[in-house]
């Protein structure tokens, strides 16, 4: 009997379209007919139904970009951790944000690696933006370098962010990226990374999708022998992690 009712000619059934708006009902065998007849009222009806989902979706974005910024400014006050999957490594995000009396925010971002090394091993650090209402950013790292070479490789990405619209484009601003020396404030070992004119459209121009932008950065930050290395006065690598800090400057 089930069987027969789902065929039935003669079974009275709800529109193709009712989830959009048609409450027309009419029996099974009568419904080609009906979306003939009424096409151009159900194009009407999914157009519609179209306009209020974005409408919904905006709605959504705008909350989600709300809980973003909160969660960026809360991360001021405590720190978390992720672990890259198959890597080894795990990432301590610190929010140690450190404001200088010039107004530079700097994100310091602690990595800790597992006593078994992985080479051809890259990550993207959780997004940090370059002050309140800037540009949205992450460091990409290559601990082992960038393509297996020999040197430990660091590059700034920028992202797609909430503040963009009100942002300048390209960026022009100019970054420094410092490996923290852990046994005293000093002889710390930074990169200068300048977004100018000389800067790919690629790697400083506006993100508008959900992928970082290309790296822009240093290939070559430090020898990983020197990373390794440990003097009376100098050490990078110390108790399994090391700590990059990014800091904007004016």
């Amino acid at each position: 009997m089930d069987s027969h009712l789902d065929e039935c000619p003669l079974e009275i059934i709800e529109c193709q379209y009712h989830e959009v708006g048609c409450d027309s009902k009419f029996p099974r065998k009568d419904q080609n007919k009906h979306n003939k007849q009424n096409a151009e009222d159900h194009l009407v009806l999914t157009q519609q139904d179209l306009s209020d989902t974005k409408e919904q979706l905006a709605s959504a974005l705008g909350r989600i970009t709300s809980l973003e910024v909160c969660l960026h400014q809360s991360l001021t006050g405590s720190g978390r951790s992720i672990t890259v999957a198959g890597a080894r490594w795990s990432i301590h995000l610190s929010a140690l944000a450190a404001t200088s009396s010039a107004g530079n925010q700097s994100v310091p971002v602690v990595m800790k690696i597992f006593p078994k090394k992985c080479r051809n091993v890259s990550f993207y650090t959780s997004p940090f933006y370059t002050h309140n209402g800037g540009y949205k950013m992450q460091l990409l790292v290559y601990p082992y370098g960038w393509n297996g070479g020999s040197h430990l490789s660091v590059f700034l990405c920028l992202m797609s962010g909430p503040f963009d619209d009100q942002l300048r484009w390209p960026l022009k601003q100019t970054f420094q990226i410092v490996l923290m020396n852990q046994i005293g404030n000093y002889d710390h070992h930074s990169t200068t990374v300048k977004y100018d004119d000389r800067t790919p459209s690629q790697s400083g121009g506006r993100v508008t999708h959900i992928n970082p932008s290309g790296g822009w950065g240093a290939q070559s930050f430090i020898t990983l022998d020197d990373f390794y290395k440990a003097t009376p006065t100098r050490q990078f690598f110390k108790d399994n992690c090391a700590f990059l800090k990014v800091v904007s400057l004016p």
